[in-house]
């Protein structure tokens, strides 16, 4: 599954892309940041996040999305992963900036990696991603939105 995505990553640098909140030029960078981020998960690491992603779009077959946070010891790096029904991308993008910004909240790691793809009720595939730095959302003021978007953190440290 995180193989998939690194493969997409790849493809949509040719592309043009969309991450919310950053300059055209910076488009590049940050997908190449993306794939190298999800490139140091350990194989176990990436199994488990698979699994994870396919439980979420598996929910989302009669729900409307399915999120969950991780957070990889081995890479110091929180992933949030988003599987959306929301056909509106610009929508799709302000919601993952939203759950990733509440993420932070909990992260002791430095960067976050938030990525959305599309729900099982939508056809065909589209990746929104984007990467944070932490600390400098944790200078930003709170967003006032419900706070229990996240259960307990689940860090894994998984070695092959």
């Amino acid at each position: 599954m995180i193989d998939n995505l690194i493969r997409a990553f790849h493809e949509s640098i040719d592309c043009e892309v969309n991450i919310y909140r950053s300059e055209k030029e910076d488009s590049v960078f940050h997908y190449l940041w993306v794939i190298g981020a999800l490139g140091k998960l350990t194989r176990l690491e990436r199994s488990l996040i698979g699994d994870k992603i396919i439980q979420k779009r598996e929910k989302t077959k009669t729900a409307p999305y399915g999120y969950f946070l991780v957070q990889s010891v081995h890479t110091n790096t929180a992933y949030v992963f988003l599987l959306s029904n929301e056909s509106d991308r610009a929508r799709r993008q302000e919601f993952l900036f939203l759950l990733a910004s509440k993420a932070c909240d909990q992260l002791s790691s430095k960067q976050l990696v938030a990525i959305a793809a599309n729900g099982a009720q939508l056809q065909g595939e589209s990746f929104d991603a984007l990467v944070l730095n932490v600390t400098e959302i944790k200078k930003d003021p709170p967003i006032q939105q419900e706070n229990s978007y996240f259960g307990e953190l689940q860090k894994i440290s998984l070695n092959e």
